[in-house]
């Protein structure tokens, strides 16, 4: 009961803040211009300030180390295997342009870290979040690499599309893959002046990436009140959105549990577990004013965010049931 009361508050808490800029953006609360803002804000200061004490807040021994790296390699293969669903549904559904970029890229990232870290804590304790804590890391250097270029994909121009491989969140991911690999923090905490000056680091980045999420979902409500057709009954309506809300909350995590149970007992079922429980989670919010920052349908990736949140506080509790059983 204490995993679905979590869920149940991280999922509220998206919808408050998404309702705020909605509401803001429908009244003329907030100006017309804010919603490119906060995307710019989001995507060249709190994102990769979010990274950053993502990565250079964990301290690594030897046997987490080896686990995490595990779950940074499924990671890598099953947001991969997710792009190749998302590939073959859109293709089926006829999608073009930057509504199937939109598509291919919600099918692959999902919303890891707030609704995801809280959850795996709540229900499995602080080791599955450092575990986790790979996965993160592994989903962000995809989401500012190939998520980048699958949403400037319709642009055409692939040589200016690599240029954009090189970006401030692809550099920060680096330095804190460095960071955690070489286990960095060992040698900041041991001395005093080291530790100081990396205390006010955190507390300047922490802070920082900490209202990712909240102006991200505010972008959300913002780009959604921009559109005069909004309604949640509408997703039947929309079968992009239909297609894609089923293939990330249920097919995706159910053919990649399928493929985890045949490699039986050389994959541990807590690994399994983390990584199923990440790959079902709902769309990820940071895929919207990516979206808007190169040219893609940030539109349908606003519906994808709403629909898929809500719907997740369902799935979600199916699926951690289920793991449950199997284990």
């Amino acid at each position: 009961m204490q995993e679905f009361n979590i869920l149940i508050g991280q999922v509220a808490a998206l919808m408050i803040w998404t309702a705020l800029g909605y509401i803001s953006g429908k009244t003329g609360y907030m100006p017309k211009d804010a919603g490119a803002i906060i995307s710019k804000t989001v995507i060249h200061i709190t994102a990769p300030a979010l990274i950053l004490n993502t990565m250079t807040s964990y301290n690594f021994d030897a046997k987490t180390l080896s686990d995490s790296l595990m779950i940074g390699l499924l990671a890598i293969l099953f947001i991969s295997f997710s792009l190749l669903v998302g590939v073959v549904t859109g293709r089926l559904l006829k999608l073009k342009g930057p509504t199937y970029n939109v598509f291919k890229a919600h099918s692959m990232f999902g919303n890891i870290s707030y609704l995801g870290l809280p959850l795996l804590k709540t229900v499995f304790g602080d080791k599955a979040v450092v575990l986790a804590v790979f996965y993160v890391l592994a989903n962000e250097v995809l989401v500012w690499t190939a998520g980048i270029y699958l949403l400037n994909e319709h642009q055409g121009h692939i040589s200016s599309t690599l240029k954009k491989f090189i970006n401030q969140n692809t550099i920060v991911c680096l330095f804190g893959l460095i960071f955690a690999l070489l286990n960095l923090q060992q040698y900041f905490v041991s001395n005093d002046a080291a530790k100081y000056i990396f205390d006010i680091f955190h507390g300047v980045v922490g802070p920082l990436g900490n209202c990712t999420l909240p102006l991200v979902m505010l972008y959300v409500g913002l780009s959604t009140a921009e559109n005069p057709d909004w309604r949640f009954r509408n997703i039947l309506k929309k079968p992009a959105t239909l297609s894609l809300t089923l293939v990330k909350l249920l097919i995706i995590p159910l053919l990649s549990l399928g493929i985890l149970l045949l490699f039986g007992g050389s994959i541990d079922p807590f690994v399994r577990t983390i990584v199923i429980m990440e790959l079902a989670m709902p769309c990820a919010a940071v895929i919207v004013p990516l979206s808007a920052e190169y040219g893609s349908d940030h539109r349908q990736a606003a519906d994808n965010v709403i629909y898929t949140t809500i719907l997740s506080l369902f799935t979600l509790p199916l699926f951690l049931l289920l793991l449950n059983y199997i284990q």
